[in-house]
């Protein structure tokens, strides 16, 4: 079912039950199209794969766009971020009151190998949504996320399991046999390929099986990630949050100031 067609109110049972929501529309604001064509400007730079290099042996931070930090450090990343169509349906899903508390512009140059499946642990403690950006086309070919919808339920260690033998974490076919033969009741277990245009978004639920496959093109694919979560979870992450909207009652932990202030 293409989540983009759901009512808001029946967004948050589609996003509990299977772990994922979306493709949602484009994302059309003046914000967005900014934050489109400073990442492009800056990705097309011949010095861009040195930099990256030397990003990646501890030589050189990484730019303001470009680390996990990126709402508190990027003013054009907070505010793509943070674009209404965004939170509407993340807060369908969590409520009025959110936290951001991760973001990051992340490209995946040709041949990049891509991301091994995997569980975003952090995100799954704090009951989180992860939001996945299309800055270029996302696609099969140049490194799109792949998904088993329903597995953010089964409380499993892969990298153990992998280590025994048990899976493949490079292997699409092999994860969906493990969920198949851990939940037998749910099988055949099908992977997803979320495929987006330029602009369109989706939501990730923590625990969600995923990874990335290879960029087989010659351009990069481009993308920006952003993590909320609902207030009462800040003290359990170490990275800087940012009240995105609506108020912070609990105060678990000091907040930060968003760049635009």
């Amino acid at each position: 079912m293409k989540t983009d067609l759901l009512q808001m109110e029946d967004i948050k049972e589609f996003f509990l039950n299977y772990g994922y929501a979306g493709p949602f529309p484009s994302l059309n604001s003046e914000a967005f199209k900014y934050l489109q064509m400073a990442v492009r400007k800056n990705h097309k730079s011949p010095l861009w794969m040195l930099r990256l290099l030397l990003e990646k042996f501890n030589i050189l931070q990484p730019g303001p766009m470009d680390d996990r930090n990126a709402h508190i450090n990027s003013d054009l990343v907070f505010k793509a971020s943070t674009d209404d169509d965004i939170l509407d349906r993340v807060s369908a899903i969590l409520g009025p009151d959110l936290l951001v508390w991760m973001s990051q512009v992340i490209c995946r140059w040709p041949g990049h190998g891509g991301a091994d499946w995997h569980i975003d642990k952090v995100n799954a403690d704090v009951e989180g949504v992860h939001v996945s950006v299309a800055l270029t086309a996302m696609n099969h070919k140049n490194g799109c996320l792949q998904i088993i919808p329903g597995t953010h339920k089964y409380s499993v260690d892969l990298e153990a399991m992998a280590q025994q033998g048990e899976c493949d974490l490079s292997d699409a076919d092999s994860m969906a046999k493990l969920a198949d033969s851990i939940a037998p009741e749910n099988a055949p277990h099908q992977v997803l390929s979320i495929e987006l245009k330029p602009g369109e978004f989706f939501f990730t639920r923590g625990g969600l099986w995923h990874g990335v496959v290879a960029n087989r093109t010659l351009g990069s694919r481009m993308a920006f990630i952003t993590r909320f979560m609902h207030p009462q979870f800040a003290d359990k992450t170490d990275h800087p949050c940012v009240l995105a909207k609506g108020q912070d009652n609990y105060q678990r932990r000091p907040l930060h100031n968003s760049p635009m202030s």
